[in-house]
């Protein structure tokens, strides 16, 4: 049953659109990649770079 006087309760409908997944997702992929050999980290960071803007809807310049 849920009980919304739990520490651990989050109202999702009241949280709607107010979650900053993009940098949730970009750190994901960096935690993930990272420790993936040699071009792990390279690649992480690289990916983590496009997803990050990608979500949060910034535009590239030009």
């Amino acid at each position: 049953m849920i009980n919304k006087d739990e520490d651990d309760y989050v109202d999702a409908q009241g949280l709607r659109g107010k979650i900053d997944h993009s940098t949730a997702g970009a750190h994901l992929i960096w935690n993930e990649l990272s420790i993936q050999g040699k071009l792990g980290p390279v690649v992480g960071q690289l990916l983590s770079l496009c997803v990050a803007p990608h979500h949060c809807g910034a535009r590239p310049h030009g």
